[in-house]
């Protein structure tokens, strides 16, 4: 199905089954969400992974079925791919108030084929950054966050590219805090 779980709303998502406190400290991985949304702009398909690292804190009890819930809400409707991680990543915050929380979502877009690329070989990811990811209060901090979570997201392998007739796999990153193009 290529909009999945359309008649699901996000906003029944705003309270969790336990409201529970939790007092971890470090990060946790929630990685290779798969989805399938429809790019409003090309209203072609586009899909992928999403994955998603948080520090709870003193927040309430996250429940991952919930986040995965709440990954396939957003991407249920006609969406743009930078706008699925903002919107994921605000209704988490929303809905368990983590410390902090990270959103990376990788996808391959059917438009860059209709253009003559092969979207089994680019793969675009862009990232939202929320609480102590987003470097508002301590930018060092947040940078090592960053970088950590970039880090465990890379060695679970959640996404798997295609290589290029020379053997490597192409990623095309418009996360405006990851840089530009590159390859892997």
């Amino acid at each position: 199905m290529i909009i999945p779980r359309r008649d699901q709303s996000p906003d029944s998502f705003d309270e969790p089954p336990s409201a529970g406190g939790s007092s971890f400290k470090d990060m946790v991985l929630l990685a290779g969400i798969d989805f399938c949304s429809l790019c409003e702009h090309h209203m072609l398909p586009f899909h992928g992974v999403v994955n998603v690292g948080y520090i709870p804190g003193a927040a309430k009890n996250i429940v991952h079925s919930e986040i995965v819930g709440i990954v396939h809400a957003f991407a249920g409707r006609l969406q743009l791919q930078e706008r699925l991680g903002e919107e994921i990543a605000d209704a988490v915050m929303a809905a368990f108030s983590p410390e902090g929380l990270a959103v990376m979502v990788q996808a391959s877009h059917i438009s860059i084929a209709s253009q003559g690329g092969s979207p089994s070989r680019f793969i675009v990811t862009s990232c939202a950054f929320r609480g102590a990811f987003d470097g508002a209060d301590n930018p060092l901090a947040a940078a090592r966050l960053r970088e950590d979570f970039r880090r465990e997201v890379t060695a679970g392998c959640c996404w798997v590219s295609a290589p290029d007739q020379r053997g490597s796999a192409q990623t095309l990153d418009i996360s405006p805090s990851m840089g530009g193009s590159s390859s892997r």
